[in-house]
């Protein structure tokens, strides 16, 4: 004969039928009050909700050009455009790098075409 051994069974205070009828009351009256207080800065710019002058006033800065090469260069890093219809292992060659790790360090393929204009990091 085997035995089932049975595990007990924790039972939980059932929450009474009344307290579970307010509940969506509850929250009903706390969504309510939000939407009439007044002065609260949710997005914290400091003109409450609206943020269409902060959009509208945003100045983005011209994207930096190559020189002759297509070589651009940053603090820290270089990048280089490219050229219409080149590949990732077309620019290692004009800069004497590695295709594989030119186009593993940008997340490519070394057979990948690459449009005007767009930049690869190099390692």
């Amino acid at each position: 004969m085997t035995r089932t051994r049975q595990t007990p069974c924790i039972q939980m205070p059932e929450t009474s039928r009344r307290a579970r009828s307010f509940a969506p009351l509850g929250l009903v009256g706390v969504l309510a009050l939000s939407g009439c207080v007044s002065g609260i800065d949710w997005d914290l710019r400091g003109d409450g909700l609206n943020t269409a002058p902060a959009a509208l006033g945003a100045n983005a800065a011209p994207p930096p050009q190559g020189d002759a090469n297509g070589l651009i260069n940053y603090s820290g890093y270089q990048a280089v455009q490219a050229r219409g219809g080149e590949s990732v292992a077309d620019i290692a060659g004009r800069f004497g790098l590695n295709a594989d790790e030119l186009a593993r360090f940008n997340a490519l393929r070394p057979d990948d075409r690459l449009r005007t204009g767009e930049v690869l990091v190099l390692p």
